[in-house]
């Protein structure tokens, strides 16, 4: 048991107490859609007060780590979540697999246009391209729909086949190598007709798009792509240092 600081100058006592429970919900002493002790256990065990113990519950409950219900008491309704390194240029597959999540492809579309007027500004040109749209499930659960835009003269498979895997893999196939570099702009929205249907979720439901511009070892533009991640199940990890510290 961990035990609470009731220094002076400490944390509240309520704080302290809600990340012990949320490091057992991550951690999985509590697992998911079990109910956790009652209000009446923890104050025994850290010797706080009800009011301390309650407010420590309802923190989780509004970070979406529990759900209080009469007659169930608070079950565990927090699920781990997919995260991505922003500090590298890593295919999400392997991003996914590496983090021991079982990864299919369900659905693709692949057709020739011309694309809309951002991917021709990526791209400078207005020549007609290869459009792939994906949805990606990790866990059998769909997580990611991904739009991208290749350029025609790049030759890759017109077969929906040839993209149930690594995208960036095969552009090892195709090309010798993978993208070596991309500028990626990152914003919220709310998920609407298509993509809320692809994805499985209500309209309405928070998105994390990412827009990325890939390029080669040249700087040529080999890739467009807009990805929109369940806000629910994924989040980005980046690392940042102050310029003093080079």
């Amino acid at each position: 048991m961990k035990n609470l600081d009731f220094g002076r100058g400490a944390k509240p006592l309520y704080m302290q107490l809600k990340e012990i429970i949320r490091k057992d919900i991550e951690t999985g002493v509590y697992a998911r859609h079990e109910t956790i002790p009652a209000e009446i256990a923890f104050q025994n065990e850290y010797g706080v007060s009800r009011i301390t113990v309650r407010q420590a519950i309802s923190s989780l409950e509004q970070e979406g780590y529990v759900e209080r219900s009469r007659g169930r008491g608070t079950q565990v309704i927090w699920r781990k979540g997919i995260e991505e390194d922003v500090n590298q240029l890593i295919s999400l597959t392997d991003e996914f697999e590496q983090q021991g999540h079982a990864i299919d492809t369900p659905y693709v579309e692949v057709v020739r246009e011309i694309p809309p007027a951002q991917v021709q500004k990526a791209f400078e040109s207005m020549e007609e391209c290869l459009r792939v749209d994906r949805i990606r499930t990790a866990d059998g659960e769909p997580i990611v729909f991904f739009r991208t835009w290749i350029p025609g003269t790049l030759g890759f498979p017109e077969k929906r086949e040839a993209y149930s895997g690594s995208l960036y893999r095969l552009y090892e196939t195709v090309t010798g190598a993978q993208p070596a570099m991309s500028h990626d702009i990152l914003y919220s929205d709310l998920a609407t007709g298509e993509i809320a249907r692809q994805l499985g979720v209500a309209e309405g439901a928070p998105l994390l798009v990412r827009q990325r511009s890939g390029y080669d070892q040249y700087n040529d533009p080999v890739e467009y792509t807009i990805s929109y991640f369940r806000g629910d199940r994924y989040r980005y990890h980046i690392d940042l240092s102050s310029r003093q510290s080079h």
